[in-house]
């Protein structure tokens, strides 16, 4: 919207905050979603898996939130 020269409604840069909050949010709940599923998908397997798998995942979802 923001690109097209004459475009025919008018509005402001406020009008598009809730999306982009939206977004963000989605965007987060979906890395934390992927993190817990490889962490947990190792359990189905065997014991010395599970806890690699949640190692990993919890040192993922640590880098992530240091990174947010």
């Amino acid at each position: 919207m923001m690109t097209i020269p004459g475009y025919p409604f008018k509005f402001v840069e406020s009008d598009l905050s809730l999306p982009r909050i939206f977004g963000v949010v989605t965007f987060i709940l979906g890395i934390i979603s992927l993190s817990t599923l490889i962490s947990l998908s190792g359990w189905t397997k065997s014991k010395i898996t599970g806890i690699i798998t949640t190692v990993v995942g919890d040192l993922t979802l640590l880098i992530l939130i240091i990174m947010f």
